[in-house]
């Protein structure tokens, strides 16, 4: 199954230009030589123009990025609270806004539903919680937010192809 994630996995050789530039910014304003402003934004449009190249940045995206500052509020919250339950209601009440305004910002702006993006959440604490062979897979899965054993079990084999006891073995093992 494919699934919308709300996150862009960079190759290493994708990565390092990037890198290297978020780098030089970090260098820049952390030593404040005469003209470093001028060079941070240098390093700034040198970075909007490669992610533009490459198609990361369209107008679609500039859009969708109006949309996606809606919905932050609610990012924050899903951040702080995925590993509770949590009801889409529960996320339109605290930040506010209305839940089907939320749910179609939300897919605008991050090209992801809000339950997909729980999970994701909730699944990258589990492997988390993984790497620790004292806490029983029972405890992984509600210890990340899940109610049930059986579909954070399939829902893991969806998002991994193998079960969270496979994982565990591969991390531990290899």
């Amino acid at each position: 199954k494919n699934h919308n994630k709300p996150y862009r996995i960079y190759a290493e050789e994708e990565a390092g230009e990037l890198l290297q530039l978020i780098q030089n910014i970090s260098e820049e304003t952390n030593r404040r030589k005469p003209s470093y402003q001028l060079y941070l934004r240098s390093y700034l449009t040198w970075i909007g123009a490669y992610l533009s190249r490459e198609q990361f940045v369209t107008e679609s995206n500039i859009e969708s990025g109006k949309k996606l500052s809606k919905i932050v509020p609610a990012i924050r919250y899903i951040n702080e609270h995925f590993t509770e339950k949590i009801t889409l209601d529960q996320i339109s009440r605290a930040v506010p806004i209305d839940k089907y305004y939320l749910c179609k910002a939300f897919r605008t702006g991050t090209n992801s539903t809000v339950l997909d993006y729980i999970n994701f959440l909730r699944l990258s604490h589990a492997v988390e919680q993984l790497l620790r062979p004292s806490i029983s897979i029972y405890e992984v899965a509600y210890n990340s937010g899940f109610s049930s054993v059986p579909y954070f079990n399939r829902l893991f084999k969806q998002y991994y192809n193998c079960t969270p006891m496979e994982y565990r073995k591969k991390l531990l093992w290899s």
